[in-house]
């Protein structure tokens, strides 16, 4: 690796742990499943063809722009607003560290979970997050922190899906509306069970 080249993985890397600042620490794999820390996205990250293009386009003439948008473009997430099941138990950290959503065994609580990422997936995204399963509520530091930052996590998602439920609507999608009170198209507010 030439000298230049180290400095534009130096940036890189700064530009992460900056992007990383305003995510939450663990997010959903969509093309796996699986739950990944930092640490776990960075490798995926350092192994993309995109990763490698962007050290190598970088030796002749620093784009900072590029970097950034490239970093913030890969490591952007998916979130999702949902209201807890009382009546059966949401699959927590616990239940999908060590295994994909995809495979975890049917229940409207891993329906749920597993229909938001493929809701995710569908458009290409790589990243989500849901407080379900992406905290660790048996560590109250790792708890008391998500709930802090949680505001920021919401609002630095590239893209927010509510679960709408009991929302009367034929065709399955409520209406998104943005700040402004405006539809927002590329924003699918997904719902489950319409009323009648």
């Amino acid at each position: 690796m030439t000298s230049s080249e180290r400095k534009a993985v130096e940036v890189i890397d700064a530009t992460i742990e900056d992007t990383f600042r305003h995510c939450p620490s663990v997010l959903i794999d969509i093309r796996t499943g699986h739950i990944c820390h930092g640490t776990h996205r960075i490798c995926t990250f350092a192994a993309e063809p995109t990763f490698q293009t962007l050290v190598l386009s970088m030796a002749t003439k620093f784009d900072w722009e590029h970097i950034q948008e490239a970093v913030e473009d890969y490591f952007r997430y998916v979130g999702f607003s949902h209201k807890w099941d009382e009546q059966s138990q949401e699959p927590l950290f616990q239940h999908v560290k060590s295994k994909s959503v995809y495979n975890l065994g049917s229940s409207p609580t891993n329906d749920k979970l597993r229909k938001f990422c493929e809701t995710v997936r569908d458009p290409g995204h790589r990243w989500a997050w849901s407080d379900t399963c992406c905290i660790d509520q048996t560590d109250s530091n790792v708890l008391n922190s998500a709930i802090t930052s949680m505001y920021k996590w919401y609002e630095n998602a590239v893209l927010m899906i509510a679960l709408l439920e009991n929302i009367r609507n034929s065709d399955g999608f409520g209406e998104c509306l943005d700040d402004e009170g405006l539809d927002t198209p590329r924003t699918p507010c997904v719902q489950s069970d319409p009323l009648p």
